[in-house]
């Protein structure tokens, strides 16, 4: 499984990091996963890779909104780049 998440904050990117890592020992499971810190990158690597899921942080950036999230969420689904 291939998760893609979208995340600026790098606290939060690490404890995911941690929970993901610690679920694959735990659980045997082959899932990898690719950050992406801003809406540029994450555009990016939504327009070149697929992947099977997503967790994306709404509010990218600091801003008071959730229109930077809900953009990379309708680019995806625009994509269908999920199963």
């Amino acid at each position: 499984m291939k998760l893609l998440i979208v995340e600026d904050r790098e606290s939060n990117r690490v404890s995911y990091e941690d929970e993901i890592d610690k679920f694959v020992e735990e659980s045997n499971n082959l899932l990898t996963h690719t950050f992406a810190g801003s809406l540029t990158e994450a555009k990016e690597l939504v327009s070149g890779q697929s992947f099977d899921g997503a967790i994306v942080d709404l509010r990218l950036s600091g801003t008071t909104t959730e229109a930077e999230g809900n953009e990379i969420i309708r680019m995806i689904i625009e994509k269908r780049s999920f199963p």
